[in-house]
């Protein structure tokens, strides 16, 4: 997909926020992953990157 169009997350780094990220990127949304906690944030990237190669993923902390 890659559009200029992002799905927002707060809470993105666990429980139904990360639920959440993974059932928009499972659908090809472009996602902004919102958290405290950068390291967490880096890893769920990676881990919605393997999911679907075609989104991105941005973080904000």
């Amino acid at each position: 997909m890659n559009s200029q169009n992002y799905v927002v997350i707060t809470g993105a780094s666990s429980g139904i926020g990360r639920a959440i990220a993974a059932a928009f990127v499972r659908r090809g949304n472009n996602v902004v992953l919102v958290a405290r906690r950068e390291t967490v944030l880096l890893a769920l990237k990676a881990e919605l990157m393997q999911l679907n190669p075609d989104i991105t993923a941005e973080i904000r902390v």
